[in-house]
């Protein structure tokens, strides 16, 4: 548990550091800063399945915090991306697809181990894709009485948006499901906080003026719990 509070700790201060300084000045450096935020959310959940062997048992628990590292990798991957577009205005669409599509596949891997640990029937796995089009159609109204305008991203936002919105969903109905696991509930609590962070993403990208220091570190603080959040759940698995 030792490795598990500090990889946290270390972690929470290089946050600190990327946020003043990146926030003044956008620059590759910043982004290898941001990275190594990152990698201290892979290394919590790396050791989480270290502290997790001894339920080697139960199978399930070691598919369930390979997947969320897979995820988180894919975390990482999406964070460099998106960050390639402050420091590369003139490729700025590549690097947004790219960040849109690594975080899409990442959800995909947070759902997949949420269904696998529950044993969802898919079913349950569609009710909670339930919350993801929930979100959608958020999105489509926040665009059309907003100064939001998604444009020619319109397409992947939506697509993002569903996935994004179904991991919630999913991490809610294996809450139920199995009666309150703390694992879950931990994922959730991570999965509501990174829903926020792109709450306050989206206005950030696709609205003018809303590029504000103030959002900027929100946007960041709620993503990092999230993530964060999805490491630890690998502890309290049961």
């Amino acid at each position: 548990m030792a490795f598990i509070y500090a990889s946290c700790a270390l972690g929470a201060i290089c946050l600190i550091s990327f946020l003043v300084n990146f926030n003044k000045k956008r620059t590759v450096i910043g982004v290898f800063n941001k990275m190594t935020v990152s990698i201290f959310f892979i290394m919590t959940a790396f050791f989480g399945i270290l502290h997790s062997m001894d339920k080697i048992g139960d199978p399930s628990i070691i598919k369930y915090g390979l997947l969320v590292l897979i995820g988180l990798v894919f975390g990482m991957l999406g964070d460099i991306y998106l960050d390639q577009k402050w420091v590369y205005p003139n490729d700025e669409k590549k690097y947004l697809y790219a960040g849109f599509i690594t975080f899409a596949i990442g959800h995909i891997f947070y759902i997949t181990a949420l269904a696998v640990k529950a044993q969802l029937k898919f079913v349950y796995v569609l009710l909670g894709a339930c919350v993801g089009l929930l979100v959608v159609i958020v999105n489509i109204f926040i665009e059309k009485f907003t100064t939001q305008n998604f444009g020619e991203y319109r397409f992947i936002v939506m697509l993002y948006s569903l996935l994004v919105g179904t991991t919630p969903g999913v991490a809610l109905v294996a809450t139920i499901m199995t009666h309150g696991e703390p694992a879950f509930i931990v994922f959730l609590i991570g999965a509501v906080f990174f829903l926020l962070s792109d709450i306050v993403l989206s206005p950030m990208y696709f609205s003018k003026g809303k590029n504000t220091p103030v959002n900027f570190v929100i946007n960041h603080v709620t993503y990092y719990i999230g993530q964060y959040m999805f490491a630890l759940s690998i502890i309290f698995l049961k």
